[in-house]
């Protein structure tokens, strides 16, 4: 995802290529961060399992990355591994993240692919569909609904004020009466 002053990216590498055979090694599990100006790429946070999805959210402060190992990607699955969506603060120049927070454990498949909108909430792709979580609420009150699809989500993203999600056989458009908080080549909001 793009930083918040269009700086940078913030991207994730989980070693699935490698277990899945299309890759001969395995990835460092981190999320990282591209210097659009130096193409230099830097570590922005280590300590995940298999971080997957990540985003920003829309005041700039915080990125939110997903833990997706319960997916051991071979079609087996590690109950002890974690399914989680955490918070990030943005730290520093050169992506630095810092204090990461535990937002929500997801317990139907994998928090795969994850976008905000612009009032801050987390739209997560998810085995059940897409969840929506407000970040900023009680671990135990953050899961706000899930808009139910046959098969789950993998990927989503919003394209103004509809929410495009797929999965392996299916692709859908729900329009919703929020926008999503992408951004543009100069970091500002596409609305």
């Amino acid at each position: 995802c793009r930083s918040c002053d269009g700086k940078g990216l913030f991207f994730t590498d989980p070693s699935y290529g490698y277990v899945q055979g299309f890759r001969d090694y395995a990835a460092e599990t981190r999320v990282y961060y591209l210097d659009l100006a130096t193409l230099e790429v830097s570590i922005a946070a280590e300590g995940f399992r298999q971080p997957n999805g990540v985003c920003a959210s829309p005041c700039g402060r915080f990125i939110y990355a997903t833990d997706t190992a319960y997916e051991v990607g071979d079609g087996t699955q590690c109950q002890a591994c974690p399914r989680a969506i955490y918070q990030l603060d943005v730290a520093g120049p050169r992506g630095a993240l810092s204090n990461r927070k535990l937002i929500a454990n997801v317990n139907e498949g994998i928090p795969d692919g994850i976008k905000c909108d612009t009032d801050g909430l987390l739209f997560v792709g998810c085995g059940d569909g897409v969840r929506v979580y407000d970040p900023f609420a009680d671990k135990e009150d953050c899961h706000l609904g899930t808009l139910l699809v046959d098969g789950g989500v993998s990927n989503l993203t919003f394209c103004r004020n509809v929410l495009v999600a797929n999965n392996q056989t299916r692709m859908l458009a729900v329009e919703l009466q929020t926008t999503g908080a992408e951004r543009n080549d100069d970091g500002n909001n596409t609305l």
